[in-house]
């Protein structure tokens, strides 16, 4: 956990010499105190449910850990335990949709971005075709689009859905991405992996390999590839 303000780093999850695995941690309780779990195997993702949830990646071991937040101000009272792990390639990037109680998530391995009801724990769509990379599609309906190893996501605050399609060298714009029947467009990245260009349409200039996204709060997309950081 970092204060910006107070300028401290501080480690909440994963200290070294807790668990060896997931599997010990279940047996032991429910849920373990975080700052005793295991180490955290290669956190590719992160996102907070509010009021008091935090959900986290693992792509190592294909399973995505929670953190519940009894008080959000003492990691001491944080607990951690295994949230998800049937079904999962290799989770990476995560976001909340908090206004429908939805976790989405970015299944590099699996080459698909994951939709779970997070009240019910259970999976609602896939967007791209499971175990299944490619580029065709990208401009058409979302049941049409075919990923190659998606690391990021971002959600906008109207519910419009940002996918790092790392493999591809794009990035996609998902309209209602509750829907089936939801509109995909790409809008950065034609394909070749390199980054280079200004102007627009965005979609016209290359992106090697997006692997972070972030919306700011003027609506603008940052993207993070290979080698460059690109603002649409």
């Amino acid at each position: 956990r970092a204060d910006v303000n107070a300028r401290t780093l501080e480690c909440v999850a994963g200290e070294p010499g807790g668990f060896e695995d997931s599997a010990d941690a279940v047996v032991m309780a429910p849920s373990v105190r975080a700052s005793l779990a295991r180490l955290v195997d290669d956190a590719s993702g992160i996102a907070f449910f509010p009021p008091s949830h935090v959900y986290v990646s693992e792509r190592g071991l294909g399973e995505i850990r929670r953190l519940v937040l009894e008080d959000v101000d003492d990691p001491a009272t944080w607990t951690i335990s295994t949230w998800r792990r049937e079904g999962l390639g290799a989770p990476a990037g995560l976001a909340v949709d908090p206004l429908n109680g939805i976790l989405w998530v970015a299944d590099a391995g699996a080459h698909v971005v994951r939709a779970f009801d997070i009240a019910m724990d259970r999976e609602l769509l896939t967007i791209g075709k499971l175990d299944e990379p490619g580029r065709y599609g990208g401009d058409g309906l979302v049941g049409d689009v075919f990923l190659d190893g998606p690391e990021a996501l971002a959600l906008s605050s109207n519910g419009v859905l940002y996918i790092a399609d790392t493999g591809n060298h794009r990035v996609l714009r998902v309209e209602s991405p509750h829907s089936r029947t939801a509109s995909v467009s790409i809008v950065l990245g034609d394909g070749s992996a390199s980054s280079g260009g200004e102007g627009q349409p965005a979609r016209r200039f290359p992106v090697n390999a997006p692997r972070g996204l972030v919306l700011d709060a003027y609506g603008n997309l940052i993207v993070s590839s290979t080698n460059a950081v690109r603002l649409v």
